[in-house]
Formats: C-alpha cells, sequence, structure tokens
C-alpha cells in the first residue's frame, strides 16, 4: 500500500473531526445568539410594562404581533407603521383617569374572562388579520355591564360590526366604549356613577360568542384598557 494513503486517512480523519467540532461550535452559538435574543426581549417587555405611554403599549402590542406564528410579513410592517404613527400620551393621561383621589382609577365593567387582549389578532368570525382596539371579556348572557368610571351617556346605537354598544364621556377627553350587548339600560345624555350598570352582555354584532368588547379612548386615540384597569 503506497505510504501517501495512510497520510490520506489520517487527513481525512483529521478533516473530519475540524468539520464536526466547527458544525459543533456554530450550533453553540447559534443557541447563544437565541437565547441572548430572547433574554433582551424579555428585559424590553418587561421595561414597556413600567412606562405610562402610549408609544410604549403600542410597541409592546407589536412585539407580541410579531410573535405570533404565521404573521404576514407586509402585515408585520402595517403595525410598525401603525406603531410610529401614534403620538406619545404623556402621564396626563393617568392625570385624567386618576381624578378624585378617592375613585382612583377605572373598574372593570363586568366579571369574566379575558379571551382577547388589545392586539393584532385574526377576527374570530372573517379570520381577517386587523388591529383589536380593546378587550373582550367573555361571559354569560346577561351578565350586568358596569360603568368603569362615572360619566355623561354619550351615545347608545347599534350597528353591523360592534353590535348595540354604548358610549360613556368621562370628561377631559377620556371616552369608554361597550359593545356586543344584549341590553342598553340607559340612554344618551343620561349621568351614570362608576359601578353603576348600564346594559347586559350579549352576543349582538359580529361575533360568535357572548362577551364584552370594551374600549378605553383618550383624546381620540384608543389605549389598551388593561394599562389603566387594575392590575
Amino acid at each position: 500500500m503506497p505510504f501517501w494513503s495512510d497520510n490520506r486517512r489520517i487527513y481525512n480523519r483529521r478533516t473530519t473531526s475540524y468539520r464536526r467540532r466547527l458544525q459543533s461550535q456554530q450550533a453553540t452559538n447559534s443557541a447563544v445568539r437565541r437565547w441572548f435574543f430572547c433574554a433582551l426581549v424579555m428585559l424590553a417587555v418587561t421595561g414597556l410594562n413600567f412606562l405610562p405611554f402610549q408609544w410604549a403599549q403600542s410597541c409592546k402590542t407589536y412585539l407580541a404581533y410579531c410573535f405570533q406564528p404565521g404573521a404576514a410579513v407586509g402585515t408585520k410592517w402595517a403595525a410598525w407603521a401603525d406603531w410610529q404613527a401614534d403620538d406619545s400620551m404623556l402621564v396626563a393621561v393617568w392625570q385624567r383617569i386618576i381624578g378624585n383621589p378617592e375613585e382612583e382609577g377605572l373598574v372593570y365593567p363586568c366579571t369574566g374572562q379575558i379571551v382577547s387582549a388589545y392586539a393584532w389578532r385574526h377576527h374570530p368570525v372573517t379570520g381577517q388579520v386587523e388591529m383589536h382596539y380593546g378587550i373582550d371579556i367573555q361571559g354569560i348572557e346577561g351578565t350586568p355591564i358596569q360603568a368603569a368610571a362615572a360619566g355623561v351617556v354619550r351615545e347608545v346605537a347599534e350597528e353591523q360590526n360592534l353590535g348595540l354598544y354604548v358610549v360613556i364621556d368621562h370628561g377631559e377627553g377620556l371616552v369608554t366604549r361597550y359593545a356586543h350587548l344584549a341590553e342598553a339600560l340607559v340612554e344618551a345624555g343620561a349621568e351614570v356613577a362608576k359601578g353603576q350598570e348600564i346594559g347586559k352582555m350579549g352576543s349582538s354584532g359580529l361575533t360568535n360568542d357572548t362577551h364584552l368588547h370594551f374600549e378605553v379612548i383618550v383624546d381620540g386615540q384608543p389605549i389598551d384598557p388593561l394599562s389603566v384597569l387594575p392590575r
């Protein structure tokens, strides 16, 4: 056997060993990068939770949407553009909501389980990807719906998507909306107290189950209701 045959086998073994070490190192580096990226995202989201600004909530919503399986690239860019277009909401928002120290904050409009957050989602009926500008609280037909804060009923109406809904103006740019009602117990122009029953939970409008769609709007811009409701 020629002497170069042994050298070739030795060279092949060394090359194979080197390739294996290189592949192992590359896999390790890739895993480290993934873990490092995940840690950065977690820190970013945690930090955003402590910022009382609309842009922070919008950024958190965009991050959550981007990590949903199957989210279309074009829609992600639309979400990014929507976030960039939002105006920052300063701490004045909190001052408007708090008002009287004896009546701090908003209260939940009803009991039940939150089944859909303020986020980009696939609409449960149409299947279209769209921004959900509120939260959905699931319950049973006829569950009492109460005003999240004191105010004046601005509108009681019915339309195809929201079904029967009530809009309450709390003053200084703060508005709440309660949709998919089975029944409204107030009329436009009526003054309501915080916690007063204003309607009954239902499934009117474009929906596939019984729930309340609840929105919080400040200066004409929707915000995440969970950012101002008790934790």
